[in-house]
């Protein structure tokens, strides 16, 4: 005959069981849920560039159309959202500066709709390897599971020569 905790146990590893169970199901749905995010960025203008003290300075406004409310479903929690500058250095190959980011929590503001928009962060190379260099801008984003694997993505890009 059973005891009342061996009832409970049984009752407890069972629950735990089927829990483990819903949450890798979650996981494994996650990744064939179809998504389809549209990102437009272009630069704007450069708003500044200059060399001071073997440093390269810039700031640069964008202009960015993103629809990304296709990345929300049931187990979106939020997106954290950021845009690169990315350029190549005779020093370093990969060098890549965040300007801009933003946090979404919900589906209402997945839309984004950004004109002339200045960049948060400046632009900022410590090597004077910004000069006469081909930058790329490139959307990129995470996406915040409430339970599952985080995502890092991106999409979207537009060249520009920092002068």
């Amino acid at each position: 005959m059973n005891s009342l905790s061996n009832r409970l146990n049984a009752i407890f590893a069972f629950g735990t069981m089927v829990f483990f169970i819903l949450l890798f199901a979650n996981v494994l749905t996650v990744l064939i849920l179809p998504v389809d995010p549209q990102v437009k960025i272009k630069l704007h203008k450069l708003q500044s560039g200059v060399s001071q003290a073997g440093n390269d300075i810039g700031s640069v406004a964008f202009n960015l159309d993103a629809d990304l409310s296709s990345l929300f479903h049931w187990n979106t929690k939020m997106l954290f959202v950021w845009i690169t500058a990315s350029y190549s250095t005779p020093d370093r190959p990969v060098n890549e500066v965040i300007l801009w980011d933003d946090i979404i929590q919900t589906k209402d503001k997945s839309v984004i709709h950004l004109e002339k928009e200045i960049a948060e962060y400046a632009l900022v190379d410590q090597s004077n390897g910004l000069k006469d260099n081909r930058l790329n801008l490139t959307f990129h984003w995470n996406r915040i599971p409430i339970a599952g694997l985080l995502l890092t993505e991106s999409l979207g890009s537009s060249q520009f020569r920092f002068r």
